[in-house]
């Protein structure tokens, strides 16, 4: 990132699989933070970052089963999960 823009001045198209073109419109100086101002916001980070990890494992060990649905596939899955291949001794396979 060589190039900074200046103020009010337009971007160059910024690509991370969308376009992106970004005006800036102020700049702030870079601060320093104590710790303790900023101690409890980590740690709801943190905390929010753990149970992400934990619902994405819970959800990538959980199965579907249900004689109401023919297409697993149509439910809804949290991102990264996959739905598993059907079983052989899955009791709902036709």
């Amino acid at each position: 990132m060589g190039h900074e823009t200046g103020l009010s001045q337009v971007s160059a198209a910024l690509l991370d699989f969308r376009l992106r073109i970004v005006r800036v419109a102020c700049r702030t100086p870079a601060s320093y933070q104590p710790f303790e101002e900023v101690e409890q916001s980590i740690r709801e980070h943190m905390r929010h970052e753990l149970q992400t990890k934990a619902l994405e494992e819970l959800y990538s060990r959980t199965s579907i089963e249900t004689p109401y649905i023919d297409d697993a596939l149509a439910v809804r899955q949290p991102p990264g999960c996959s739905v598993p291949a059907q079983s052989q001794t899955d009791a709902f396979a036709p």
